[in-house]
């Protein structure tokens, strides 16, 4: 059952049930069972929906009842309520996420003609040739989508820290990235974490993460946690001046973790100078330490 009841060896693209289906096996919103008896010809179900209840008593689902190994399913998705299924490359949406016009949005992909559209405010689900969905950002990180292009605002900081979850990057001047703020360090810290080991950072400031006093029994859901600066595959090997500057009100505290610190692994040839660490909490296993684990 579905609208194909068997797919073999085709493709079912840019298209949608909202009605219900019930059998007995093999049953799906979109398609029933899909199989490839040729190998070398491909069995695809491709930027489809549904939002209707699906039920039987074997192999149900909300896409797709049955699918085997060659059968590819991408970009399709069934509302929550419907059954869900195991089939990769299907995804449930709440009824707020087909309403908003991420599921269009979604739809839409990177299909060179407009096929799928809603009209938001007016529309709940996605329609074929209806109006175009754009998506962005407001300066609190949230997702919005729209029926005209979304202008994403400038970040807003606040000690370097973006409400989108995103650091303020710092200046690089003379080859030192310059740090006046702790989400500029979380930056840096994130930055070497990545693979781009051979940097260099100067402090411009004192640093404070958390305010207050940092201890054993801070409650860790209250601070922002903080992940050291070089590790075991990434280690530091540029120079940090601190400038005699202090970092104060870090916390991190993993028992199970080598290597913690404002650094967990400096190696060779690295400088890491004019520094204090104060009023912070570290807890690691092995190599820890308030500078640097190792």
């Amino acid at each position: 059952g579905g609208i194909v009841g068997m797919n073999a060896n085709s493709k079912i693209v840019n298209c949608y049930n909202a009605g219900a289906v019930k059998g007995i096996s093999n049953v799906g919103g979109v398609t029933g069972y899909n199989y490839s008896y040729n190998h070398d010809k491909k069995t695809e179900v491709e930027n489809c929906y549904n939002t209707g209840t699906v039920s039987g008593t074997e192999n149900i689902g909300g896409i797709s009842g049955l699918s085997d190994e060659y059968v590819t399913i991408t970009n399709s998705y069934y509302l929550s309520d419907s059954e869900t299924d195991s089939c990769d490359g299907t995804t449930f949406k709440t009824e707020a996420q087909f309403k908003s016009g991420e599921v269009a949005y979604l739809l839409q992909g990177d299909q060179t003609e407009d096929v799928w559209g809603q009209s938001l405010g007016t529309g709940t689900y996605p329609a074929l040739g209806g109006d175009k969905v754009y998506t962005g950002y407001t300066s609190h990180g949230e997702i919005v989508f729209s029926n005209n292009p979304v202008v994403t605002p400038e970040h807003i900081y606040n000690n370097g820290f973006c409400d989108c979850g995103d650091y303020e990057e710092p200046k690089l001047v003379d080859g030192y990235y310059e740090i006046d703020n702790a989400g500029k360090l979380y930056w840096f810290a994130e930055k070497v974490n990545s693979g781009d080991t051979a940097i260099n950072g100067k402090l411009t400031a004192d640093i404070v993460v958390n305010e207050g006093e940092i201890t054993a029994e801070t409650d860790s859901e209250s601070v922002r946690h903080w992940t050291p600066i070089g590790n075991y595959d990434n280690q530091y090997i540029g120079r940090f001046n601190g400038g005699n500057h202090t970092i104060s009100g870090l916390y991190y505290n993993n028992s199970e973790t080598d290597y913690a610190g404002l650094f967990g692994y400096a190696g060779a040839n690295s400088t890491v100078e004019n520094v204090g660490v104060i009023n912070s909490y570290i807890n690691g296993n092995k190599y820890v330490s308030g500078i640097v684990g190792y």
